[in-house]
C-alpha cells in the first residue's frame, strides 16, 4: 500500500490535488482553529473544488485540539463531511484526539499511537471493502 504525508501550503494545491489522483483514501490531519478548520486547508479545499482530481478518494480526518472535550472539533469534523457531500465523495472516518496529544511529547503518547494505528487497519479494512 503507498502513502505520501504532504503538507498543505498555499503553494502546492495543484500539485497535491495531481497526486490525490493515485489514492484510494486521504487522511486530512488538522490542528483545530477556533472550533473550525485553518485556513490553510480551507484555501486547499476551495482549490479542489475548482479542480477536482479525477480519481475521488474516501475522506477521512484526523483532528488534535488542545482541548480534553472532544466535542469542540464536531464542527470542524462537520465542515469536511459537509465538503464530502457536496462534492459527491465518501467520507471514511474520523480520529479526534484531545489535550493535545498528538504532538506526541506528552505522557498519552502510546494512547495517541494506539489509535493512529487502528485508524489505519480500518482504512486498510475499508480499502479491502470497497476496492476488491
Amino acid at each position: 500500500m503507498h502513502s505520501d504525508i504532504i503538507k498543505i501550503q498555499t503553494n502546492n494545491h495543484n500539485q497535491i490535488l495531481q497526486q490525490i489522483s493515485q489514492h484510494q483514501d486521504v487522511i486530512l490531519a488538522f490542528p483545530l482553529y477556533v472550533d473550525s478548520l485553518p485556513v490553510t486547508l480551507l484555501d486547499f479545499l476551495k482549490s479542489w473544488q475548482k479542480h477536482p482530481p479525477r480519481h475521488q478518494p474516501v475522506i477521512s480526518c484526523l483532528v488534535n485540539c488542545g482541548f480534553i472535550v472532544l466535542h469542540q472539533m464536531n464542527v470542524a469534523v462537520e465542515m469536511i463531511q459537509l465538503f464530502c457531500k457536496q462534492k459527491q465523495l465518501s467520507f471514511g472516518s474520523v480520529l479526534k484526539i484531545g489535550s493535545g496529544e498528538a504532538i506526541l511529547t506528552t505522557p498519552f503518547r502510546g494512547l495517541v499511537e494506539k489509535r493512529l494505528h487502528a485508524l489505519q487497519k480500518l482504512l486498510k479494512i475499508i480499502n479491502i471493502r470497497l476496492y476488491k
